[in-house]
């Protein structure tokens, strides 16, 4: 062969192997990339089908977007055994994942949330962009606001055996967990509005602060038990002026309320609140809210809020009686809970308005600030007692997905919650609130004994255990504690726990170190029981009228949280708990010469004699004589305090003991025979 046939060889087969597989690799890479684009724009719009796919299309999970859904099939092993069936087949699954974009952040008090005057800019237009969305849309206010109750639809595809009611759990042990991925998905989808914002804004300098405030964000807490005024900008401050990507424009305050677009009577079905188009808080006969109402009644329970949070995180040890009102079956000890004490806000801010039934609450946008600082109490529950969990429990007013009387336990679904697309978020996997990203300043790394310091300078102000350890003379304190102004003082974090006397008594309220703490437990049937209502209780008789929660000798509220007036789909013994702290009152009532101790010898005379409830219809509209409230019972408890000998120290407490002679034969009160 000669040269010139050798070398053309080549350039002919070259040539025609090329025409081959030419056309192949052209479309080969064509289908690559149109498959890629594909992929980036199903998950940006929310409809990867497939795990494995999305793994295939993103497999460093470069998108922002967290919601990533699977084929709607049947989602098993995810409550109790039971599988929930997708409404439709190609119904689409939202994760709730929570913020995953910016690392680990800390849910801020609301006060120092709202310093951050870039940050409060972009939440305050974020929020007014989700609750402008559609509210047919999965991701809008109402829908998201819509899970905890009304108007009962079936949300992410999950349906139930009980399509009347929400999904939140009530007196349930997973009334705690059960809210931590609730928060975490309206948290996860406002976030995405703010940071939509903020690339929006024009580019330079000003973008660059509000893409650093979107990632800063994490919904803030409104601390009650440290300070129960509803700031203005919250309660009372009908608009707010904003700097938009626009410009600066004046909008409705989306905090103060949420308006309903369209509002139809159907989505509640029961008066007033089929005729209200926004929600109302304390409202008059007129649906107008009334904020200095929600303060008043919020003032009036201060001490008694503040207090039951200290005690509530010092002396309770158990996860089933801390984390719901659900009565424990006759064990001695104090009855109240997280959960009761929600409840107090719930109606103290509603009135007769949304914030005060279980059906309408989470439509309130205060609502998301308040369950924020109660998952952050039982967060810092959690740093002081590591071990304790959820227990077995069965459940009395049931879900749309778990009826009353099934078992529920730390492995039950947290529905209509994924986790992942076949798999619900459970109490075990909730637990640790870094799973949502976000910590708390309190749970932020602290030891056990530096957040009880912390908890005694946040709470202890008003609490007995510091009032009792220190000498007041002339509202000055000595050894650290409390002056009769109510105002905290400290002397180096540490205090004698020693034999103290009380000014004006001339007596010990803290012998060797012990005193006495005392409480009044609060027990009904809400089956028996119709519509949400105030106990108030009373140390010597309440001024006449319904204006109690005014009066000089008021101790504190029980507020009885239902549904809608009904206690449907609940058990015919669905008793529910809670508890007033006795002994500030008890205090005061020593230092006015009333009373010589905190001793059960001194206390239980008086309180026989003194001791006063009254049962008020929401929005001080009237009253119930408590002999109607056929399942009421009202008991007096006391146990014995170990003075901590400095701040960080727990504060050893022995068991309660009930003091039937207080109550029997009083209408709504224990009587002899009655299981405490």
């Amino acid at each position: 062969m000669d040269v010139k046939t050798f070398t053309e060889m080549p350039k002919i087969r070259s040539r025609v192997y090329g025409r081959r597989w030419l056309p192949a690799l052209l479309a080969s890479i064509c289908m690559i990339v149109t498959l890629f684009a594909l992929g980036k724009l199903m998950v940006a719009h929310n409809v990867i089908r497939n795990e494995s796919l999305l793994n295939f299309v993103d497999p460093l999970r470069m998108t922002t977007t967290p919601n990533i859904f699977d084929a709607g099939t049947t989602v098993s092993g995810t409550d109790n055994g039971k599988s929930h069936k997708m409404s439709k087949r190609q119904t689409s699954r939202y994760i709730s994942s929570g913020i995953t974009w910016n690392g680990i952040q800390q849910r801020r008090n609301w006060n120092d949330f709202a310093a951050d005057a870039d940050l409060l800019n972009l939440f305050l237009c974020g929020l007014e962009a989700m609750q402008a969305t559609d509210q047919n849309t999965l991701q809008s206010y109402f829908q998201i606001a819509g899970i905890h109750g009304a108007p009962y639809r079936a949300w992410n595809g999950v349906e139930g055996t009980n399509p009347n009611t929400g999904y939140c759990p009530h007196a349930s042990i997973l009334f705690p967990t059960w809210h931590r991925p609730y928060l975490a998905t309206i948290e996860q989808i406002l976030g995405n509005h703010m940071r939509t914002l903020a690339n929006r804004y024009p580019a330079g300098s000003l973008r660059t602060r509000y893409q650093r405030a979107a990632n800063r964000f994490r919904l803030p807490y409104w601390d009650w038990a440290s300070d129960a005024q509803v700031p203005p900008i919250i309660g009372s401050q009908a608009t707010v002026r904003v700097r938009k990507p626009q410009g600066f424009v004046t909008i409705p305050n989306p905090m103060i309320s949420y308006v309903f677009h369209p509002f139809r009577s159907s989505f509640f079905p029961f008066p007033p609140f089929n005729t209200w188009r926004r929600t109302l808080r304390q409202p008059d006969r007129n649906g107008n809210s009334r904020p200095a109402v929600v303060n008043q009644q919020l003032r009036a329970n201060q001490i008694s809020l503040r207090n039951r949070v200290f005690n509530l995180l010092n002396y309770q040890r158990q996860f089933n009686i801390f984390s719901n009102k659900a009565w424990n079956d006759g064990n001695d000890g104090n009855q109240d809970s997280i959960e009761s004490i929600h409840d107090l806000i719930h109606g103290l801010v509603g009135g007769e308005g949304h914030m005060a039934v279980v059906d309408t609450s989470a439509m309130d946008p205060i609502f998301w600030l308040h369950h924020c600082n109660v998952d952050r109490i039982v967060a810092m529950w959690q740093v002081l007692n590591p071990t304790a969990w959820t227990p077995s429990q069965v459940t009395i007013f049931g879900t749309r997905t778990n009826p009353a009387g099934s078992v529920e336990d730390s492995t039950t679904g947290l529905t209509p919650f994924y986790r992942y697309p076949n798999t619900m978020w459970t109490s075990n996997t909730a637990r640790d609130t870094k799973r949502f990203y976000y910590t708390y300043p309190e749970t932020d790394g602290l030891s056990a004994n530096a957040l009880r310091a912390r908890i005694r300078q946040l709470y202890g102000g008003t609490a007995p255990q510091n009032q009792v350890r220190g000498t007041t003379t002339g509202g000055a304190t000595t050894g650290g504690g409390t002056t009769t102004s109510g105002r905290t003082t400290t002397s180096g974090g540490t205090t004698t726990a020693s034999r103290r006397s009380y000014s004006g008594t001339g007596h010990s309220l803290a012998t060797n170190g012990k005193y006495h703490e005392w409480a009044a437990n609060v027990r009904l049937n809400k089956h028996e029981t119709g519509g949400t209502y105030l106990i108030n209780i009373f140390i010597e008789n309440p001024s006449n009228g319904v204006e109690w929660t005014g009066d000089p000798n008021f101790v504190g509220s029980y507020y009885l949280l239902s549904k809608n007036g009904t206690c449907d789909g609940c058990s015919e013994n669905s008793l529910v708990t809670g508890s007033v702290p006795l002994t500030h009152m008890l205090i005061t009532c020593a230092r006015g010469g009333k009373l010589k101790d905190l001793s059960p010898e001194s206390v239980i005379p008086y309180l026989k004699n003194n001791l006063q409830w009254r049962v008020q219809l929401p929005g001080n509209t009237g009253y119930i004589n408590p002999s109607d409230v056929k399942s009421l019972k009202i008991s007096v408890i006391a146990a014995t305090v170990t003075l901590p000998s400095s701040s960080d120290q727990d504060a050893p407490i022995t068991k309660w003991t009930t003091y039937y002679d207080i109550t029997n034969q009083k209408p709504g009160g224990l009587c002899y025979g009655d299981l405490n």
